[in-house]
């Protein structure tokens, strides 16, 4: 007759051990993986925003729109400013806004201007999308003539970025960038091509081509 054998402690204790440390890689796999499909959803709305930044231009004799424009002379930014996000949602698939120069605008498209990796607001302003406008294109003499023809020539110069304000650049503008997907972000550039990006290549200003 066959004895039955019983779990020891030490048996009962390897096996725990070893169930736990298989849980923990399963479940760290399973969230990298999590990450790596929001980081690729950001990659989609980022080409999305480019091939409507695109289209905005092809309306406005090749110009880009603008990172802001000032409608009114209250002192309150939100009554006084109407930002990119507004201007050329139009442009976006399925956009209900239609009236791009109205300040405090709610926007209709927050699953496309809002990262994935951050939760989806209640409402959504042009000044509060999780895609910052390179700044820096749009300073100096020559601003105001600026032409995507002209940008799409320095494809090495960041566009939209991942950022929790409507504007990203170097100095103050990096308060607004958000390192969200494994330590670095996603760019589009002015060619259309997105990277991802650690954060010591943005936050010096004489490696990342802030300006075209």
């Amino acid at each position: 007759m066959k004895q039955r054998h019983h779990f020891t402690i030490i048996e009962l204790y390897v096996t725990i051990v070893i169930l736990a440390v298989m849980g923990g890689l399963f479940w760290s796999s399973a969230d990298a993986l999590r990450q790596r499909s929001r980081q690729a959803s950001c990659v989609g709305n980022l080409r999305t925003l480019y091939k409507s930044w695109i289209a905005y231009a092809a309306d406005n004799n090749d110009c880009p729109p603008p990172l802001r424009v000032k409608i009114n002379d209250t002192g309150k930014s939100h009554l006084d400013n109407v930002y990119w996000a507004s201007i050329m949602e139009s442009k976006l698939p399925n956009s209900q806004h239609i009236k791009p120069y109205v300040a405090s605008a709610l926007l209709s498209q927050k699953s496309l201007l809002c990262c994935p990796e951050e939760p989806t607001p209640k409402q959504l302003s042009s000044a509060g999308v999780h895609y910052g406008m390179n700044y820096r294109i749009f300073q100096g003499p020559e601003k105001d003539r600026v032409k995507v023809r002209d940008l799409i020539k320095s494809p090495q110069t960041a566009l939209f970025i991942d950022a929790n304000s409507y504007v990203a650049g170097p100095t103050w503008g990096f308060r607004y960038v958000r390192f969200r997907h494994l330590n670095g972000i996603n760019a589009v550039f002015t060619d259309g091509h997105v990277e991802w990006l650690g954060q010591n290549e943005i936050t010096e200003k004489n490696v990342f081509p802030w300006r075209f």
